[in-house]
């Protein structure tokens, strides 16, 4: 995952404002402020490829009535081969896309219009900024007086886009319906879909002169088929939006992202507590297909070296 630096250039002696802003982009994520109550033992599931032989798991089309008709093929945790189908508009995936990122213009914008504006000191423009970013799907924080820190609000992306990914919700517990399987293979089909059903890869920084920090939002990610923690995760807990009442949490570690569901940890698995209660982690990543609780070499050093976390309540 990536995050940004937000530079401010110096003030102008009169003016008490900020001539521009410019995106400074570095590489791995910012550090939160909780830290792990607690954490189980885990174990590495090996990688695993899904449908060798160079047939694509996650094919789409575009039919004339303007909706993508996927088709996905995965293997379930116990290793069976699951396909679905099911349609999504395909104007969900631009709206999600239009509505996530930051334009540098727009941002120039405000800053001008501050400077024309009586009154308009430093703190008026930081809030400016502050609700512009907010709205874009973006999170800031506050470094010191010339640098903010930019990441994705994974928790807003989810929640406007939970509806959007519907179809796939849907599809995954009709395909438990016509089986004979229960609530809990339903999620884990959903996890194993997004790990395994979804190529990894990294997102561009910026797309058509909008900076998107390397992330999709839910149904773009649909779209194009990969993504890569952070995107993946996000994905993932729309999705489960839709499957459970469970709380979710997004768990922010050094360079990664993943999840957690609100359980009753069994023996073996990874989990954290989060104001009391209990959430088995669950890798959104993949390729490697991972059941609740089996967490990736990268999160267990974060866990054991009691890393700092940050703490995303979604659901």
């Amino acid at each position: 995952m990536t995050a940004s630096h937000f530079a401010r250039h110096p003030r102008l002696s009169g003016l008490g404002l900020l001539l521009a802003l410019t995106l400074v982009w570095h590489s791995g994520a910012d550090a939160g402020e909780v830290r792990a109550s607690k954490t189980g033992p885990a174990t590495v599931a090996p990688g695993q490829e899904v449908w060798p032989g160079g047939w694509q798991a996650l094919n789409k089309t575009l039919a004339g009535n303007g909706e993508y008709q996927f088709n996905a093929r995965f293997h379930d945790f116990d290793g069976n081969p699951v396909a679905i189908n099911f349609d999504m508009p395909a104007a969900w995936s631009h709206e999600a896309a239009s509505e996530f990122g930051v334009f540098q213009s727009e941002l120039d914008a405000i800053v001008e219009r501050c400077r024309a504006t009586t009154g308009c000191d430093q703190a008026a423009l930081d809030h400016e900024m502050t609700r512009y970013l907010q709205a874009r799907g973006v999170r800031v924080r506050h470094i010191n007086a010339q640098h903010m820190r930019l990441s994705v609000d994974v928790p807003a992306v989810v929640a406007r886009n939970r509806e959007r990914v519907t179809p796939v919700a849907g599809a995954l517990r009709d395909l438990a319906a016509r089986h004979g399987h229960g609530h809990e293979w339903t999620l884990e089909a959903a996890m194993a879909l997004v790990q395994g059903g979804m190529a990894y890869g990294h997102p561009a920084g910026v797309e058509n002169g909008r900076r998107i920090i390397g992330f999709y939002p839910p149904p773009r990610a649909l779209a194009e088929g990969y993504g890569d923690c952070d995107t993946k995760a996000a994905l993932l807990a729309a999705i489960l939006g839709n499957l459970t009442d469970a709380a979710i949490i997004g768990v922010k570690v050094p360079d990664h992202y993943l999840l957690g569901i609100a359980a009753e940890p069994a023996p073996g698995q990874a989990w954290i507590t989060h104001e009391g209660r209990s959430y088995v982690l669950v890798e959104a990543a993949g390729p490697a297909v991972r059941r609740p609780g089996d967490v990736s070499d990268q999160t267990t050093y974060a866990l054991n070296n009691q890393a700092i976390l940050r703490i995303d309540p979604m659901f």
